[in-house]
């Protein structure tokens, strides 16, 4: 006997909604509207191949970068809860305040990030400097709607943040391959101890 269609929670579909963009967008039962919650926060990540060598988000371009996401931030009234640089992508942890100004915000901050790291101007284009797209794909979203969905996401960009920085290891197992003593790295869980 099956089993009623609404109790099946585990199914992609119902999983697929929270979540759009990236390398989703390559298969078409993934290109839905984008799901914004200005209840909940989202995790944000963005990505470029091009971000190598000078155009990279990391060394010498890490406080422009940095100082332009705490910017636009400020400007839209956007909480960053989290920040991660991975030099060439970035994941944040944010609470949006409406619909409205993630639009506002993501159009701003993407276009900011590429001119800034690129030193493209009014004289001398940003395709011309980079040689076509900036960005690979649309940036990802997840709305986090649980405690344990809130906590997972926290632990996942620290573990970038912590990766990027060489404190840890990268790993292919990501947050199930992290020892138990190097749990008190993540700052979050020393406040809760």
């Amino acid at each position: 006997m099956s089993k009623a269609p609404q109790l099946k929670f585990n199914d992609l579909k119902v999983r697929g909604e929270l979540r759009f963009g990236g390398s989703l967008m390559t298969k078409a039962k993934n290109r839905h509207a984008r799901p914004i919650s200005s209840r909940d926060p989202m995790h944000l990540v963005l990505r470029s191949s091009k971000a190598k060598g000078r155009f990279s988000f990391g060394h010498k371009n890490a406080a422009r970068v940095r100082a332009i996401v705490d910017n636009h931030c400020k400007r839209y009234g956007v909480k960053l809860i989290e920040y991660s640089n991975n030099f060439n992508h970035l994941h944040l942890l944010l609470k949006f305040p409406s619909r409205a100004i993630y639009l506002r915000f993501i159009r701003s901050i993407t276009g900011s990030l590429a001119l800034a790291v690129s030193g493209a101007s009014k004289l001398k284009g940003l395709a011309e400097i980079i040689g076509g797209k900036f960005w690979d794909f649309r940036p990802f979203t997840r709305v986090i709607r649980s405690w344990r969905g809130y906590r997972i996401a926290l632990d996942y960009v620290t573990l970038n943040q912590l990766e990027a920085l060489e404190i840890l290891p990268k790993r292919t197992g990501r947050l199930r391959e992290v020892a138990d003593g190097e749990r008190h790295l993540f700052s979050h869980r020393r406040r809760r101890s």
